[in-house]
Parts: C-alpha cells; structure tokens; sequence
C-alpha cells in the first residue's frame, strides 16, 4: 500500500530508519495523518514544512517551482525570514490559497 517491502516498514518501526520524502504522500495517504507533526502548526513556517513533506517535495524541488533559492525556503521554514517587497506579492496567492489557515503573509 506504502510502495516499500516489509523490512523498510520493519526499519521505520524499529527507528533503525526513516521514510523518505517520496514515501510519505503515501504513507499520510494510508495514516490518514501526517507522522511526526503538530497538530496546529503555528506559523508559515511550519506550514509550509508541512506542506512540502505531505506532497513528498525536497526543498529543491519547491523552491524550484515558487522560482526561488532553496536556502530561503529553508530560512522561511525555520521562522528566521519571509518574503517581502515584489517576492511576497509574488507568492501571495500561493500562501493563501495552498497553506489552509495561513492567511496573508504579515512578517
């Protein structure tokens, strides 16, 4: 159901690994949760984290599709910076519509 042998899932349970990014849609698919997670994430920034790993997303992969440098996605998770100027107006529609409960970016 998940896509991985049974020892993978044997390894996951044992903490002896971790599911990769690729397996987690179907992994939260299955759960019908995301593991690993608050329930109320608080902020963009855990949203957006949120966001990129229920989608199986490494950072590369959407910053390359927000047309932005991986190493701002990753200050933007962590809390420490948020776009401004023509960058949040640019991004705006995705923070609103694709992050539920966000609401418009205010950092």
């Amino acid at each position: 159901m998940v896509g991985v042998n049974g020892g993978t899932i044997t390894n996951w349970e044992k903490n002896k690994s971790n599911p990769t990014l690729r397996s987690m849609p179907k992994i939260i698919e299955f759960l019908e949760y995301e593991p690993g997670t608050k329930l109320n994430p608080k902020g963009i920034g855990e949203q957006l984290l949120g966001y990129r790993k229920a989608r199986g997303l490494s950072q590369r992969k959407l910053a390359k599709s927000l047309s932005i440098d991986p190493g701002t996605l990753g200050r933007w998770e962590r809390d420490e910076s948020f776009p401004t100027g023509k960058l949040k107006t640019r991004l705006e529609p995705f923070f609103t519509e694709i992050l539920s409960g966000v609401g418009k970016i205010e950092q």
